[in-house]
């Protein structure tokens, strides 16, 4: 059985530089709109009151079927919901937020990880890392309240996982159940994730 590619060393040093790049685009960047994220925010919103009947309630639309109710289950699980001034819009888009800037961290992160892992050296998965970071997915779609980054996460996650299992030759059950979880999230996050399964 083949052992796991350690990581290189100074791997924590390029991570943290990764990790401080993304909270400095955070800081220095501006999404070009919010538009989608409180339209999602006022479908919570009128789902929870119940305002339209089922057969017209986008809550578990067909492009999106989990990223609405992720929403919910932030917004109104008391987390959020006394914030905002009391404006449940506000609050739902802000827990979209929060599941994009996540989706955004973790992204980053699983990259980082599996460049460090399959090059060995810590310098050349920091700079893909950072290079990941100046995409337009990122600078936008990471503060937007829209799916593509808790999406794009569930894949580059599943990936790692992938990486891990031929490297330490373990395709047992658990890691195959696993790795269809995370890329069956990001296709219930944003359906068109499920163009690039077949790739993965």
């Amino acid at each position: 059985m083949q052992k796991h590619s350690p990581l290189p060393s100074g791997w924590r040093l390029w991570l943290a530089i990764a990790a401080g790049t993304y909270v400095l685009i955070l800081l220095c960047t501006r999404p070009d709109t919010y538009i989608d994220s409180f339209n999602y925010a006022k479908h919570i919103v009128d789902h929870k009151q119940g305002v339209l009947p089922p057969s017209l309630d986008p809550f578990f639309d067909f492009g999106h079927p989990l990223w609405r109710p992720m929403g919910y289950l932030v917004c109104f699980g008391n987390l959020l919901a006394s914030g905002f001034g009391g404006n449940q819009i506000f609050a739902a888009a802000g827990a979209l937020i929060a599941w994009s800037l996540l989706g955004g961290a973790i992204a980053t992160v699983f990259l980082y990880l599996l460049l460090a892992r399959l090059t060995s050296k810590a310098w050349v998965a920091g700079v893909g890392a950072m290079g990941f970071l100046s995409t337009h997915a990122i600078m936008n779609f990471s503060r937007t309240g829209t799916a593509y980054m808790a999406g794009a996460a569930c894949q580059i996650v599943g990936l790692y996982a992938i990486h891990r299992a031929i490297r330490d030759d373990r395709f047992s059950t658990r890691n195959t159940i696993a790795v269809g979880i995370l890329l069956g999230l990001s296709i219930g996050i944003w359906f068109p994730f499920v163009l690039s399964v077949p790739g993965l």
